[in-house]
Parts: structure tokens; C-alpha cells; sequence
């Protein structure tokens, strides 16, 4: 990435840089000492040796300090099931996306779209859906076509990456 693409704090889209407010929702981007306040993306390059490990939007924050979700006990994950990195896990927060490109959990994988899917909490669970993707969102090997809830062990494939949800009291 040639510049950062700046998060915001308070709906999670990814802006340019040089913005003073988000184009997702009009609220201020964060300044700190006259610059804006990026919360880069977590990225994964499963199909080359580049691995760029970023730090956790809440590095440095207590945990005990962060509130989870209401309706959810415990953790929730996507563990990456192909490629290089194989094992690497992704802590979901309440909606994320994932692509190859300007999403929050980027991975590098050709055949997965710059915006392939969103994972949301709603109601307590959460949903996977398919961003209009040209290969398509499966879950358990069955295309989805609408919002699909998630749970413990679901096989998830973007393109040629293959990621398992996982809830668990630990990290």
C-alpha cells in the first residue's frame, strides 16, 4: 500500500488520507499531534512469503478494560485453514470485512474480491455475508446467498482461502 488508508473510530470505514471526516459517517477523524490517527487493517499474504503482522486495534489496551459485545460469552475467531500462515487466527470484532484489498482483515489470495465478505454481529450471533463476490461465500461447502449465521466449527471459503469460526473463552 502505497499510503495508509485511515480507520474511523467510531464506524470502522476505511477513509483516504487527508479527510477531516469520515466518508462512511461524518464523524471527525481522530487527530493526534496534527496528524490523522490510522488503525491499519490486519494482513496476510497466503499466497507469497510477505507476512505483515499489525498490531491489534486494542494493542495496549487492558483487556479487562475492553466490553464485549452484549449476547456474547465468549471470543470468536476465524482461523485461517490454507495457505502459508495456516493456524493464524483473526479475533472478530462486530462487523469486519475481508477481501484482498480496503477491508479489515486483508488476505492475498487472486481469486478472493477486494471486498468479498462481511462477518457481523447481529443479535448476539454472528453472520457471514457475501459482498457480491465473483466466487462466491461458502459456509460447509453450500454457497450463501443472504446473510448466514456462524457457528463453532463452520467451514468458511473466500476464493481459494479456507478460514474455521471458532468460539472460545481463550485466546
Amino acid at each position: 500500500m502505497s499510503s495508509a488508508m485511515i480507520r474511523c473510530p467510531h464506524c470502522g470505514h476505511e477513509n483516504p488520507p487527508g479527510l477531516a471526516k469520515c466518508l462512511g459517517c461524518g464523524e471527525p477523524l481522530e487527530v493526534e499531534g496534527g496528524a490523522k490517527k490510522a488503525k491499519p487493517s490486519q494482513e496476510v499474504d497466503v499466497f507469497g512469503a510477505t507476512h505483515i503482522d499489525v498490531a491489534a486495534p486494542a494493542a495496549g489496551i487492558p483487556k479487562e478494560m475492553v466490553k464485549e459485545p452484549e449476547g456474547v460469552r465468549a471470543a470468536a475467531f476465524l482461523i485461517l485453514r490454507s495457505g502459508e500462515h495456516e493456524g493464524r487466527k483473526y479475533r472478530l470484532k462486530q462487523n469486519q470485512v475481508i477481501g484482498r484489498e480496503n477491508a479489515d482483515i486483508i488476505i492475498r489470495d487472486p481469486r478472493m474480491s477486494r471486498q468479498h465478505a462481511s462477518v457481523a454481529l447481529l443479535k448476539g450471533k454472528y453472520t457471514i455475508t457475501d459482498l457480491g463476490s465473483a466466487n462466491h461465500t461458502f459456509v460447509n461447502n453450500t454457497m450463501i446467498h443472504r446473510p448466514t449465521a456462524l457457528t463453532h466449527g463452520n467451514k468458511i471459503r473466500l476464493g481459494s482461502t479456507e478460514f474455521e469460526f471458532s468460539t472460545t473463552d481463550e485466546e
